[in-house]
C-alpha cells in the first residue's frame, strides 16, 4: 500500500473534519436557527436583498453584461479565483440566472484563451506561468486533454488555469474542448451560485449544505489529483499498447 505524503494526510484530517463538523453542525442546527431568530439576521438579510434587487433592477441589461464580464475576465486572467466571481453572481442574480451567466462567460472567456493561445503558442503560455509548460505532457495528444478536462475541471479544488492555456496547444478542436470543459464546471458553478442566492435570500439551511457539499468536493478532488493524474496516463498507456498490438496482429495477418 502506498505510503500517504504529510500533503495527503493534511487534506485527509480536513475531509475528516469537515464531515464530522457538518455532521455535529446538522445536529445543532436548530440552535442555530433560533439564534438567527434572536438577532433577526432573517430581516437585515432582507434589508440587502431589497438594497441588491433595486441595485439590479437600475442596472438593467448593463449589470448583466458587467456580470458577464468579470466572468469572462476571471478566465482570461488565470490567477484571478472564479468562486468569489460565482458566488457574487448568485448573490445578485440568484443561482438560476447567476449559474447562466457565469456560464456565459466561462465559454466566452475559455473561447477566448483558447484562440489566443492557439495563434501565438507556447511562449505566451510560459510568459503567462512563469514557467516551461513543455514539461507537461497534457497537450500531447487530444485523448489525454480530453479526458483531463473533463475530470479535472468537474472536481474543485484541482488545477484548472494552465490547462484552460494549454489546450490550445493540443490539437483539440475549439467546439469539443468547450462543451467538455463547460459540462463539467457547471456543477461546480452551480453549487456556488447556489450558495450566494440561497445566503441572500435567507435560506440559511440550503446555504450550510451548499458550503458542505462544495468544500467536501474541495478537498476530495485535491486529495485524489494526483491519483487521476497517474490514473489518465496509465490509461494512455494501455490504449497505446492495444493499438500497437493490433497494428502488429494485422501485419502477422497480412503475412500469413
Amino acid at each position: 500500500m502506498k505510503k500517504l505524503t504529510l500533503e495527503r494526510k493534511f487534506y485527509l484530517l480536513l475531509i475528516i473534519l469537515v464531515a464530522v463538523g457538518s455532521l455535529i453542525g446538522w445536529q445543532y442546527w436548530p440552535y442555530v436557527q433560533d439564534f438567527l431568530a434572536k438577532y433577526r439576521v432573517d430581516e437585515t438579510v432582507y434589508r440587502y436583498a431589497s438594497i441588491i434587487e433595486m441595485w439590479t433592477r437600475k442596472f438593467g441589461l448593463f449589470g448583466w453584461i458587467l456580470i458577464v464580464f468579470i466572468n469572462v475576465l476571471q478566465i482570461v486572467v488565470a490567477f484571478l479565483p472564479g468562486e468569489p466571481v460565482e458566488l457574487a453572481t448568485g448573490v445578485l442574480y440568484g443561482w438560476f440566472w447567476g449559474s447562466i451567466l457565469c456560464v456565459i462567460g466561462v465559454v466566452i472567456g475559455e473561447a477566448i484563451v483558447f484562440l489566443i493561445t492557439r495563434r501565438y503558442g507556447i511562449k505566451l503560455v510560459n510568459w503567462m506561468f512563469r514557467k516551461d509548460v513543455t514539461e507537461t505532457k497534457f497537450f500531447e495528444n487530444t485523448a489525454r486533454i480530453q479526458s483531463l478536462t473533463f475530470i479535472l475541471f468537474l472536481l474543485p479544488g484541482v488545477p484548472k488555469d494552465v490547462l484552460t492555456y494549454v489546450a490550445g496547444l493540443s490539437k483539440i478542436k475549439l467546439g469539443d474542448f468547450l462543451i467538455i470543459s463547460t459540462l463539467a464546471r457547471t456543477p461546480s458553478i452551480i453549487s456556488s451560485a447556489l450558495i450566494g442566492g440561497s445566503a441572500i435570500s435567507g435560506d440559511f439551511t440550503m446555504t450550510y449544505w451548499a458550503t458542505i457539499v462544495t468544500t467536501l468536493f474541495g478537498l476530495i478532488g485535491i486529495f485524489f489529483k494526483d491519483s487521476i493524474l497517474l490514473w489518465a496516463d496509465t490509461r494512455e498507456e494501455m490504449v497505446k499498447k492495444k493499438l500497437e498490438d493490433s497494428i502488429e496482429k494485422r501485419k502477422e495477418n497480412k503475412e500469413s
